[in-house]
Parts: C-alpha cells; structure tokens; sequence
C-alpha cells in the first residue's frame, strides 16, 4: 500500500533473493557453512536450488543463523545504499520503508527512526503465506517458528514501535493515514 501511495519501499525479502542470485560468494558461502546441496551448477554457472535451502535452514536453527549471517550484511549494505541514493535527489521523499520479516535479527532496526509491525493472527498468516508461497502449512510454520524470536525482541526497541492490525476486522488505509 505504501508503494502505491508513492513511497520508496525496500524489500528485503526479494532484494535479497536478487543479492543472493547474483553473487558467487553468497553460492560458495552457502555451499560450504549451509548445504553443498542447495547449490547446483548448470552450464557454468552457479544456482541456489530455494526448496532444498529452505528445507534445510527452517528445520535447523544453527543452519538458519549462518544463511542470515551471509546474507544480512550484504542486504544491510544495499539498504544503506539504497537510502543514501534516496537522501541524495532533492526532489525524493525523505520518507523511506523498509520491509523485512526479521528487522532486529538482521541489525536493521539501528538503521531506522520508527518500526511500523503489522499484527494478524497465526491462522490468518499461515494461510496466506500458504496460498502466496504455494508451500504446505508444515513449511509456513516452520518458517513463522524461525522468525519467533524476533517478535520476543520489542521490549529493547530503541525506536518507537507502531502497529498495524490486519486480521481484516479494521480497514489498512486509515491506520496507515494515521500512522503518515
């Protein structure tokens, strides 16, 4: 809703997938810390085979932190740069979003003035990740399980934190008008 209403609104999740694609170093670092599986080579080049990755880091904490430590950092370097393209055209809104699942887990939260969380219930966030992601709901939950620990983590917020109900029960365009 954000980028509609004309917002510049970094994705973590899919500027990730593109940072992860796109570097043989994140496939050489998977390859060794995560699972030499999860990297296939076709015609000279690398690829990250996502079901075999995700199968392996949302069943296993320790896998999972060390795919988030190859991975953060570089994601957190685009942000930056993505932000200071932003700052740099005077005629850009100085009011950036960055959407992420796992905002404290990845150090972002020191990267920005104010955490806007949307809130839905378990049920509700499992069966739209389910139809969104075409996965079985054995898979959702393990992956909401991986990003628990992130919802444990509010209490230390440096920065105000906002929320946003999305159950369906109250519209999303006026608490994001109230939230401007």
């Amino acid at each position: 809703m954000l980028s509609v209403m004309g917002y510049p609104v970094y994705d973590c999740d899919s500027q990730a997938k593109g940072i992860m694609d796109a570097s043989p170093c994140i496939h050489q670092a998977i390859a060794r810390d995560v699972s030499n599986e999860a990297i296939e080579e076709r015609g000279g080049e690398t690829f990250i085979n996502r079901k075999i990755l995700a199968d392996v880091v949302f069943g296993n904490p320790v896998k999972l932190a060390c795919l988030n430590g190859i991975v953060h950092s570089a994601v957190k370097c685009d942000v930056g740069r993505w932000r200071d393209e932003h700052m740099a055209n005077p005629l850009a809104s100085n009011t950036l979003f960055v959407e992420t699942a796992i905002l404290r887990q990845s150090g972002m939260d020191s990267m920005v003035d104010e955490i806007w969380e949307v809130h839905a219930d378990l049920e509700t966030r499992i069966t739209r990740a389910m139809m969104r992601d075409n996965a079985t709901r054995s898979h959702i939950e393990a992956r909401i399980k991986s990003q628990a620990a992130e919802n444990s983590l509010h209490a230390d917020s440096a920065v105000p934190v906002r929320i946003i109900y999305n159950n369906g029960d109250e519209p999303l365009l006026p608490q994001l008008l109230r939230l401007l």
